[in-house]
């Protein structure tokens, strides 16, 4: 394995992935003091979604273990912080959206309409482009609230 081939398909993307994460929790008014774990929560949760790529895992699977990474660091620091995990998780989320398998799909939909030609080539490459999409959509979400789902206890109410 090259070593730049790795720093250009891993790392790369991992640091370049904290500027739209911190960017979008400016955008949804995050606390100064948080925006640096919002950076981190999507350095880790995009290496480890561009890690899992780069190893053959499919993409909609990448996403779910990314987006629950990114599920357990905010839900352990709404608690060390008393602050909702949405704070933490959803704009370090943001990085990890589909937006190659949407524009796709948007793209194939036009073309389609467009030249009023529905070749079966397109119709696949729309739907699979659609499904893509959605899958992934899926993943992030439930990335997201299956840590909380899965150790977060209440104290019974009884």
């Amino acid at each position: 394995m090259d070593l730049m081939a790795i720093v250009n398909a891993i790392i790369l993307p991992m640091v370049v992935a904290i500027v739209p994460a911190v960017g979008f929790a400016v955008l949804f008014n995050v606390p100064k003091r948080f925006l640096k774990y919002c950076g981190f929560a999507a350095f880790i949760g995009f290496g480890i979604r561009s890690s899992c790529v780069y190893a053959n895992v499919p993409i909609e699977i990448a996403s779910l273990a990314g987006a629950f990474a990114v599920g357990s660091l905010a839900m352990y620091w709404s608690r060390r912080f008393l602050a909702p995990t949405q704070v933490f998780a959803v704009a370090a989320v943001i990085p990890m959206i589909p937006g190659k398998y949407a524009f796709g799909f948007m793209v194939t939909l036009i073309e389609m309409n467009v030249h009023n030609r529905y070749a079966p080539e397109l119709v696949t490459l729309a739907l699979s482009d659609g499904l893509k999409t959605v899958f992934i959509l899926i993943s992030l979400a439930f990335g997201i609230a299956a840590p909380r789902l899965l150790f977060y206890r209440p104290k019974p109410a009884v």
